[in-house]
């Protein structure tokens, strides 16, 4: 038996059939660097929304690294990203995604198949102290849970989908 691209087959012994087959919902975390708050979502995404979600994160102008700030504040929440490293958006073409969520002014890519688009407004924390980067890892926290519940209750209108492709959502104005 062949199973979708992240799916999971979970022995189930009360059903009569055996089987019971979970999709996880896909979402993309893109960003116009993926060193900080592409990665921290990416992570609060997996963290918060395990056996429902599975998060991936790019950027459309990849830094070498991810920025240690982000990897000390997060350390504090207990999630260690220190081994991730940034990714280019390119090489998410070749992947579905249920929702592609992106930061500020940063990108919409197009080119990505998506079913639903959300934009989060997240400063940029590239040139703050680590006291301004806690307040930013807590917004995108607070936004990842809600996005989490949201994706759970899976409430994008199916015809309109079908209409237009692609849906803008705005969750958080």
């Amino acid at each position: 038996m062949r199973l979708k691209a992240d799916c999971k087959l979970f022995l189930s012994f009360p059903l009569k059939k055996g089987f019971k087959m979970v999709c996880l919902k896909k979402i993309l975390f893109l960003d116009y660097d993926n060193a900080c708050r592409s990665q921290m979502a990416e992570a609060y995404a997996n963290k918060f929304g395990a056996g429902k979600i599975k998060a991936y994160s790019a950027g459309a102008y990849p830094a070498r690294q991810v920025m240690l700030k982000a990897i000390l504040v997060m350390r504090e929440q207990g999630i260690d990203i220190s081994c991730v490293k940034s990714k280019q958006y390119a090489l998410m073409l070749l992947k579905t995604f249920d929702y592609v969520v992106t930061f500020g002014r940063e990108c919409i890519c197009p080119f990505l198949d998506t079913e639903a688009h959300i934009k989060l407004n997240v400063p940029d924390p590239g040139k703050m102290d680590i006291n301004e980067l806690r307040a930013v890892r807590d917004l995108i926290k607070e936004q990842v849970l809600k996005l989490v519940e949201y994706i759970s209750r899976d409430k994008i209108d199916r015809r309109k989908r079908a209409q237009d492709k692609t849906v803008q959502i705005n969750l958080f104005s």
